[in-house]
């Protein structure tokens, strides 16, 4: 009976043993310190643009998780690559924003298919590459829905910092949303005689330029997504007394000094998001590859319209731009992707 309870006692400890080993290990793990690096474009840390934006939900990581960044500034896209190579040697993940990476991404992920690389905004079907995308066309609809009830003019326009597919979908859910409310208004934005391209996010001039043709050509409001070149836009609207919509953050509380004529801006969470990929790395739920592309909208919180908004139009308008929101999201329409769609989609 003594040796029965002595071997008895004696497996307990051993289980025991096993058991706070097996801790041990669990914690040492969780403990590891994950570094993630950022490629920005060069200046990002000092503007209120998209990629810094990105890079806050970086930062807001690193006080959460046991996690530490690196960063590099991208002088041009002919230096990406060998800044991401760079950044491949020091971290554990590697992030990077917009469709201009792409192209550099997908080689060096490939060159190092041990690591664990990012794209917010963008889309690789590399399989050690998360691609996380926005549904920019629900936030467009209901900016447009806003310019098509309040021009005046029954013209606005549009100028987009690209022609590919993200600057598709805030043009095309944008058309369709003016559309929808007044198709009088939507007729030149339509057929591209509103439509314009600045071929580039930082030229504040060129922005400036092609903001002043459309006002003086009759446009009241314009819808600008062309980043921190979007400024320019903001004083044309000022010297013109028209309005303009903002993108990405709540413009008209960044930009004080032009929040007169900024009468709503598109939200996009990409700081939520980035924070998301980096929470995922750090408690180890990370998923890549083509088939856990994320696609983030109105229903997931990522895209929405500035809460300035409320402030500046009637209560009936913000209720009427509110039920659309709830029909998005509801899925009891789908806001479009693609141009040739518009007229096919409308809210009744």
């Amino acid at each position: 009976m003594k040796k029965r309870r002595l071997s008895c006692f004696i497996i307990i400890i051993l289980i025991s043993s096993n058991l706070c080993s097996c801790n041990i290990i669990e914690n040492t793990f969780l403990r590891k310190t994950t570094k993630i690096g950022f490629l920005s474009d060069k200046g990002v840390f000092k503007e209120n643009n998209f990629n810094e934006q990105s890079y806050k939900g970086v930062l807001e990581a690193v006080q959460d998780f046991n996690i530490k960044s690196v960063s590099v500034e991208n002088d041009s896209k002919e230096t990406i690559e060998k800044n991401l190579r760079k950044l491949t040697n020091k971290t554990d993940l590697i992030i990077v924003t917009g469709e201009d990476m792409n192209v550099a991404l997908n080689k060096i992920s490939k060159d190092f298919s041990d690591k664990i690389f990012a794209i917010i905004d963008g889309k690789s079907d590399n399989e050690n590459v998360k691609s996380v995308k926005f549904k920019e066309q629900e936030g467009a609809f209901l900016v447009g829905v806003l310019a098509g009830r309040l021009t005046k003019s029954n013209k606005v326009g549009f100028i987009g910092g690209d022609m590919d597919d993200v600057l598709e979908r805030f043009y095309t859910g944008y058309a369709a949303g003016v559309n929808n409310v007044n198709k009088i208004a939507s007729e030149s934005l339509l057929n591209g005689e509103t439509a314009r391209y600045t071929m580039d996010f930082k030229d504040k001039d060129k922005a400036y330029n092609i903001a002043k043709e459309l006002y003086e050509d009759g446009c009241d409001i314009i819808f600008q997504a062309v980043g921190e070149a979007g400024e320019g836009v903001f004083k044309a609207a000022m010297e013109e007394n028209k309005y303009v919509i903002g993108v990405d953050q709540d413009q008209a509380e960044i930009y004080k000094e032009y929040s007169s004529v900024i009468m709503s801006s598109m939200i996009k969470r990409v700081d939520k998001a980035t924070y998301e990929v980096c929470k995922e790395v750090a408690t180890g739920t990370f998923k890549s590859g083509k088939n856990y592309i994320t696609t983030l909208g109105l229903k997931d919180g990522y895209i929405d319209i500035a809460p300035s908004t409320e402030q500046k139009i009637s209560k009936n308008l913000m209720n009427e731009i509110n039920d659309y929101k709830n029909k998005i999201i509801e899925e009891k329409f789908i806001v479009p992707e693609k141009t040739i769609q518009i007229k096919e989609y409308l809210i009744k």
